[in-house]
């Protein structure tokens, strides 16, 4: 849930996708993980201009960079949930994909660890660290 109306990129990456509304967009790090962000439910239903994109589509984000500014009480006044998806649409390239937070999270946060596929067990490290 969304503590104020601003969205941050949680990892460095190209914008691959942004939704016309802008309520969802796609990065894909450089590791080659594919992180979708979807704000709220039934938030594609919302009128155009409610989400202010601030990064174009193509262009690279850096992480805690500011990608979505909105209002939350608009966005709840029509009858829309703010939880906030932030997942791995690629998640079967990687070994697995760990939650690190639980509840609430703050910008610069780790939020989840991809485990890349290469891993040897010697060598355990995080392939990709995606953070709120």
């Amino acid at each position: 849930m969304p503590a104020e109306g601003r969205i941050v990129s949680p990892c460095d990456g190209d914008l691959t996708m942004v939704f016309p509304t802008g309520h969802a967009l796609g990065i894909t790090t450089s590791d080659g993980a594919e992180i979708i962000i979807h704000i709220g439910t039934n938030t594609v239903q919302m009128p155009q201009g409610t989400f202010h994109v601030h990064a174009e589509k193509g262009t690279h984000v850096t992480k805690g960079e500011l990608l979505v500014t909105f209002d939350p009480k608009a966005v709840l006044d029509q009858g829309c949930n703010l939880e906030t998806a932030v997942l791995v649409s690629n998640s079967s390239d990687y070994l697995d994909v760990l939650l690190v937070a639980d509840g609430s999270v703050t910008e610069g946060e780790v939020l989840l660890v991809a485990l890349s596929r290469d891993l040897e067990p010697s060598n355990a490290t995080p392939h990709v660290q995606t953070a709120l």
